[in-house]
């Protein structure tokens, strides 16, 4: 039989031992918690998950030009936070998990199902200008405008899954619909900028209610689930039809992220 001799506690060798320990612990924690701060702290297994038998999917009137309606999302868990990996919205794939799960930043992402995992996707300088009329209390309404230049994943237009992390809710507004969420996905209007090879990405909000906005007839329609975990607060859109090629924003009251349909 092997024996295992471990070191006198006091000796030589013990002391060596117990600072390599801590050495790579501290190592390891540093590491751990500077990916969750950057966003990419995601340890979940990329499997694509079955098809979704519940939420509430908007569905455009006859006439692809009507305003669709955004259904208040479906809430998995509606008692106290599920520990991060162990609960996840049904008919996607498994939730990033966010290190530390404290992390007080918003991320969204695109799920890319060639290879399998969750794309982070950037806000891109994304801002309201050219405000019509925006009071105080009242969500703002103008030209949504995206000029940024970081790259932006590319996916496929048929089956687009979204998904946006906060660590609490999001802020909405007087005037929103009843059953619908907030959220939005639109296309945006792309043209050349004042620079070299610069896009200018547009979309056109107006206003909705007494102080909410919206992108009206120009939405696409989705289903949103929603999910309360110890690492934050998430909401799964899944666009509802297929997307055409271009740039895309979704969009909530308070920000919005890019990305591309190839």
């Amino acid at each position: 039989m092997k024996t295992t001799h471990m070191p006198h506690p006091h000796s030589h060798h013990a002391r060596h031992a117990k600072l390599r320990l801590l050495g790579f612990g501290i190592l390891s924690f540093g590491i751990y918690l500077g990916f969750g701060n950057l966003g990419f702290g995601v340890s979940a297994s990329a499997q694509p998950a079955p098809a979704s038998t519940g939420g509430t999917t908007q569905v455009p009137a006859a006439g692809a030009a009507a305003p669709t309606v955004n259904r208040k999302p479906q809430t998995v868990n509606s008692s106290a936070p599920a520990p991060a990996s162990d609960i996840n919205i049904p008919g996607i794939p498994p939730l990033p998990v966010i290190v530390p799960h404290y992390d007080a930043k918003a991320y969204a992402w695109v799920w890319d199902g060639q290879g399998q995992a969750w794309r982070l996707i950037p806000r891109n300088e994304a801002r309201i200008l050219h405000k019509i009329g925006s009071n105080i209390g009242q969500q703002l309404v103008g030209t949504l405008t995206i000029d940024g230049c970081y790259d932006v994943p590319a996916v496929p237009g048929r089956s687009v899954t979204l998904l946006f992390r906060a660590e609490g809710n999001f802020k909405t507004y007087k005037g929103l619909p009843a059953g619908e969420t907030g959220i939005e996905v639109v296309k945006l209007d792309v043209q050349p900028g004042p620079r070299k090879n610069q896009l200018i990405r547009t979309a056109q909000l107006q206003r909705q209610g007494e102080a909410s906005a919206t992108f009206g007839a120009r939405r696409e329609p989705i289903t949103v689930h929603k999910i309360e975990r110890t690492d934050g607060v998430f909401h799964s859109v899944q666009v509802a039809r297929p997307l055409s090629p271009g740039r895309y924003a979704l969009y909530l009251p308070d920000r919005a992220f890019e990305f591309e349909v190839k």
